[in-house]
């Protein structure tokens, strides 16, 4: 970043230029829609608390350039800060939802010629993508509770396997050595054809919607089983 320091950056004006470098900086992939597992029982979301809204505003930064909607980031805290409900109820609605909206995954492109390259080169540009900051928002708030949920005791903390002491209980350990999990591990394996690893397995995942939809089917089993032992062991 410390060569966006420099002199300012010249963006290309062309339209034919402009395609031919978005269309070498990000070429076209196939979308797959996950069709998640049914939920077998309702699961309790926490409301969105005010420490949550105000930790997401301090990780924006005031002067930080807006997405699509134009809206500067200090007005957003401002607005924010004074009618903090309804913020709240609007992130809580699209949590309950589990939906992110598509409008907040919109970027706004600004291509800036790297210094002492050819402006006729798409690959001559750098990409600067902004998003929306109401987006951002409550992606932080995702991410943070997340976060907050495999570093607990129900999720997959650094903690030691019940099985397999003194293994820790690491995600790659639950994914792909836990013997808890062979039999839905062995379901994964015979899509792929033989074991997965964990340099492979993105790649796997990301092949097929088949694919796809089999790895989220056995995160949400492999999730389920950890947190019935949770609950369990609380008794």
């Amino acid at each position: 970043m410390s060569c966006l320091k420099g002199p300012r950056g010249v963006s290309p004006g062309e339209p034919e230029l402009v395609r031919r470098a978005v269309s070498t900086l990000f070429p076209r992939v196939t979308t797959l829609r996950i069709s998640l597992p049914a939920r077998t029982y309702e699961e309790w979301i926490p409301e969105v608390s005010v420490r949550e809204l105000r930790g997401a505003c301090r990780t924006v930064r005031d002067q930080a350039a807006p997405g699509p909607d134009g809206f500067p980031n200090l007005a957003l805290k401002a607005a924010v800060g004074t009618r903090m409900d309804v913020f709240r109820r609007v992130f809580m609605a699209f949590l309950r939802e589990g939906c992110f909206p598509a409008r907040w995954k919109r970027q706004r492109l600004v291509l800036m010629l790297k210094p002492s390259k050819p402006a006729f080169e798409p690959s001559s540009y750098w990409p600067l993508c902004m998003l929306d900051t109401a987006g951002k928002l409550l992606e932080r708030i995702i991410a943070d509770r997340l976060e907050a949920f495999t570093d607990g005791p129900a999720g997959l903390a650094s903690s030691s396997c019940p099985t397999c002491h003194p293994a820790v209980e690491d995600v790659e350990h639950v994914i792909f050595h836990c013997p808890r999990f062979t039999v839905e591990r062995e379901e994964l394996y015979c899509l792929a054809n033989g074991p997965l690893e964990p340099e492979t397995f993105v790649g796997f995942m990301l092949e097929n919607e088949r694919n796809l939809e089999a790895t989220s089917s056995f995160a949400s089993s492999v999730m389920t089983r950890l947190r019935s032992e949770e609950k369990a062991r609380r008794r």
